[in-house]
């Protein structure tokens, strides 16, 4: 049950990220207020997103759906430098032992592993060059 209500906030939250993309690409050139409003609003989705990645959860499901999310933002954000580095840092740092014992739990570890690799990747596809300067 925790993982659904994780789920569906977080499928919220990606509506939201998904509207704010599509507004700031329909408005053209934009008034020097709407700029403003721009930064501000950049900047408290980047300070929500890492309040995030620092929360630690042990489970695989939740962390790997924080990871994409942390993501989509860093992508959204994508003049933040340092915010996609931290994402980048928690991609690679993100390791969860595996308990044979509970084969379900191994197998999403697996899976939060192959997301880390992919969402790297994804990033690397999308920024490049921020990757490079840094």
């Amino acid at each position: 049950m925790p993982i659904l209500r994780v789920d569906a906030h977080f499928t919220v939250v990606e509506a939201v990220l998904k509207g704010y993309i599509k507004s700031t690409m329909s408005h053209g050139s934009k008034p020097p207020q709407d700029e403003q409003e721009r930064i501000s609003m950049e900047n408290n989705l980047e300070s929500w997103c890492e309040r995030l990645l620092d929360m630690q959860f042990e489970d695989p499901i939740i962390r790997k759906r924080i990871l994409q999310l942390a993501a989509a933002f860093s992508i959204t954000l994508d003049k933040k430098v340092s915010f996609m580095l931290k994402v980048l840092e928690a991609l690679l740092v993100t390791r969860l032992p595996e308990i044979p014992e509970f084969p379900a739990y191994s197998d999403a570890v697996k899976e939060l592993q192959t997301d880390c690799m992919h969402e790297l990747l994804r990033l690397a596809t999308k920024m490049p060059d921020h990757l490079l300067v840094s």
